[in-house]
């Protein structure tokens, strides 16, 4: 056996070329810089796929957002487990902007976007987006959906995890983790923990109100099972007369959910004004739609107990509940 050539070698690292329909589609590439990346992505965009993107283990430090553009049934993953696999915004853009086709994150964390008003970590817009085993943390926005907004299409979580992600804005405040509208949303054995909100208002003696820590839903559904959200906190907080939170956990606007063998636990509610102060809802606000809570478990949330809820037009359905060590299997009506 005689040794190969240079050129032989790298002639291997070479993506995959495959004929579809007339098109010759790029299926395989491996990255090992952020140009590269950002050049596999160009090459993807507006293609139906399959197509995967394997990058070397490390850190890939983004100056801009990488646009993903109708990418067919697109997986981007690292070539190898052993190290972590992580895409930083710096702060100075979102991390990843998809638009359209169908796009599945695997293995990686997500973290540093800001200086966007929305989806400081993932903006998705009529996307079926999928994480598997990733991590979503450490974005910011100076409005809602820190972690991840998504507008129309799917959004589906597998063992992943959102969390230290936070919305901040001296008005309204939404979605510290997740926001998702008009999306079908399904959460399976991941966390969506320690993010915040906070509406703060010091300067025009403003109202300001800030809702769902964690999550935040309009539209679409809502299934969330075998899953925490813990550690979600709202801050409301104005020298004027009017401030209101609700909805740690999760706050949802005419949208059904369905939450089964999961637990909530440490997400509060703090509210401060000179006149009125409005909390609602620790874990749950549920405003329209329907709330089904299956073999779960509420507990160490302020404000505890049936202050838990807030469901001012919605009967919630539960069974086998445990809420703060009791346990309750019936109908909370408005």
């Amino acid at each position: 056996m005689g040794l190969k050539s240079k050129h032989e070698t790298r002639r291997q690292n070479r993506p995959v070329i495959e004929a579809l329909e007339g098109r010759i589609v790029l299926s395989t590439f491996r990255a090992t810089t952020v140009t590269q990346l950002q050049a596999d992505i160009a090459a993807v965009n507006n293609t139906s796929g399959p197509n995967t993107i394997l990058l070397k283990p490390g850190v890939y430090v983004m100056t801009s957002a990488l646009q993903i553009q109708n990418a067919g049934n697109l997986t981007i993953r690292p070539s190898s487990t052993k190290s972590a696999t992580g895409l930083v915004g710096s702060v100075v853009d979102r991390v990843l902007e998809i638009e359209g086709g169908s796009v599945t994150l695997s293995g990686l964390s997500i973290s540093g976007g800001g200086a966007v008003a929305q989806g400081g970590g993932i903006l998705a817009q009529n996307a079926s987006l999928t994480l598997k085993t990733t991590k979503v943390f450490s974005n910011i926005t100076s409005q809602s959906g820190a972690g991840i907004f998504t507008q129309g299409g799917t959004l589906t979580l597998q063992s992943s995890t959102v969390s230290n992600n936070r919305s901040s804005s001296s008005t309204l405040a939404f979605g510290g983790g997740i926001v998702a509208l008009d999306t079908n949303v399904t959460i399976t054995n991941s966390s969506v923990s320690e993010n915040s909100l906070y509406a703060y208002n010091q300067q025009t003696l403003g109202a300001v109100e800030a809702s769902g820590a964690g999550i935040f839903a309009e539209g679409g559904s809502l299934t969330v099972t075998g899953s925490t959200l813990s550690g979600n906190t709202v801050y409301a907080v104005t020298t004027g007369t009017n401030a209101a939170t609700s909805g740690a956990a999760i706050s949802t606007q005419q949208t059904p959910v369905t939450v089964s063998k999961s637990t909530f636990q440490y997400d509060v509610l703090n509210t401060v004004s000179y006149g009125v102060a409005s909390t609602q809802g620790s874990v749950f606000a549920t405003n329209g739609g329907s709330l089904t809570l299956l073999n779960s478990t509420l507990g160490k949330n302020t404000p505890g107990g049936i202050r838990s809820f807030f469901h001012p037009s919605v009967t919630v359905t539960i069974t086998n509940l445990n809420l703060d060590g009791h346990k309750f299997s019936g109908t909370l009506n408005p």
